[in-house]
């Protein structure tokens, strides 16, 4: 894969990855959906993913969603007003 095409590829799962995290952040904002325990499935299927041959960066990446996830949650509680 040409350079380019690799930034390109790096470029939308990027783009999509922020949007998916940002729609997450929103429902639990909203209270329609349990952050912690979406997370805490995420690297279930993460730990289930990474058993498989090939799929191990997979996993990883999964494991990084769900712990950026938690990240994200929590600077938001540190700043929501008490």
């Amino acid at each position: 894969m040409s350079d380019a095409r690799y930034d390109e590829l790096a470029a939308r799962v990027d783009g999509l990855a922020s949007v998916v995290m940002q729609l997450i952040a929103d429902l639990e904002l909203r209270e329609n959906l349990d952050g912690s325990r979406l997370c805490r499935d995420l690297r279930q299927y993460a730990d289930g993913r990474r058993k498989h041959p090939g799929l191990g960066r997979s996993a990883l990446a999964i494991k990084s969603i769900a712990d950026e996830l938690d990240a994200a949650r929590e600077r938001r509680n540190l700043l929501r007003p008490r």
